[in-house]
């Protein structure tokens, strides 16, 4: 059976509460929260700290998974993230995630933070922090984590160490999930891909001694859902529209390429106001599942039935919108895709 996780990408401290309250009492298996520097959307909000927000959370829920979708291996060192995890998985009684992935060039150019060769700086960190969390005592001599004697006395509640989830669409970065990854985190295209993609981490992992099914496959999903048709086009259209410049057009990728400020996010904007795009084009690309309930229910379906077992939501929305859009989506979309 599916799991289901909410992700209340970048909003304000008050909507990922109440993203949580709903998650808990809902059903829903987890939180997951971006790890952000700063937060682009149709409006700009002040970027909360992942992690302590996840921490937070720890406290004020009792069941849900709390997870990042995903963290970078830049920003902190491997120590540091190695002992926050730690704590929030002992807070929360043993229900950390940690998300790892290459990183944002959002979140680290303006900052000046070195970030070449992403791949194999991730695969030293989750080296690093794995034998952290289950060694008393750790030496490490990698090309960018060095450790000598290292100590990290604090250990997780989770045996043998919280699950590392790893985002990758490259096939370098596939290869670490086969390697090393406890689940994948892939930002959906086609299900057809996303099956592929899923077979090639599954024979890495059976080619290094892995169990191929104990790696848990994720999609991280863009959902827009609303039960009137005609209502899409205005909720939707311009979101989809910014979420497409920013990850298909090099001049506008904040993700990958252009460091962000109010420059580009003022052209951006501009961009996709005028952008001759229909909301069924974008629909079509997978930029997003948008549509009414029965419609998101059969194109998340098909990630499904490519392999997918946890799929994390992220609703394209207004924060003062993302509870109906939510609660829309968990009663008409979740309890058909898990009955």
């Amino acid at each position: 059976m599916v799991k289901i996780g909410l992700a209340p990408n970048l909003y304000p401290p008050e909507v990922i509460f109440r993203a949580a309250e709903l998650c808990e009492s809902s059903g829903l298996d987890g939180l997951w929260l971006a790890d952000h520097v700063v937060a682009f959307g149709i409006r700009r909000f002040a970027a909360v700290d992942a992690w302590t927000m996840l921490a937070a959370l720890a406290v004020k829920t009792q069941r849900i998974r709390l997870g990042t979708s995903v963290s970078d291996p830049h920003r902190r060192h491997p120590e540091t993230l190695a002992q926050i995890v730690a704590t929030v998985d002992v807070l929360s009684q043993g229900r950390a995630v940690l998300g790892m992935g290459a990183g944002e060039a959002m979140n680290l150019t303006p900052f000046h933070v070195e970030w070449d060769r992403p791949v194999s700086r991730m695969t030293e960190v989750v080296q690093a922090i794995k034998l952290l969390w289950t060694l008393d005592r750790v030496d490490y001599n990698g090309e960018f984590v060095k450790f000598t004697n290292a100590i990290l006395d604090l250990k997780p509640v989770q045996r043998p160490h919280p699950p590392i989830w790893i985002g990758a669409n490259s096939p370098r970065s596939l290869r670490l999930v086969g390697e090393l990854g406890d689940g994948w985190i892939p930002i959906v295209g086609e299900p057809g891909d996303y099956e592929r993609r899923l077979r090639s981490i599954r024979q890495v992992a059976s080619e290094v001694g892995r169990d191929p099914e104990n790696i848990v496959p994720a999609a991280f999903v863009y959902v827009g859902v609303d039960i009137d048709r005609t209502a899409l086009e205005r909720k939707f259209l311009l979101p989809a529209k910014v979420l497409y410049l920013t990850t298909e057009v090099p001049e506008f990728n904040v993700w990958k390429n252009v460091p962000l400020d109010r420059e580009i996010g003022e052209r951006v904007f501009l961009s996709a106001q005028k952008l001759d795009m229909k909301l069924e084009e974008l629909v079509e690309r997978r930029v997003a599942i948008i549509g009414t309930p029965r419609d998101c229910v059969d194109m998340l379906q098909e990630y499904v039935n490519a392999g997918a077992r946890y799929l994390i939501l992220a609703p394209l929305s207004r924060s003062e919108d993302f509870v109906d859009v939510a609660k829309l989506c968990i009663d008409r979309v979740v309890i058909e895709l898990t009955e």
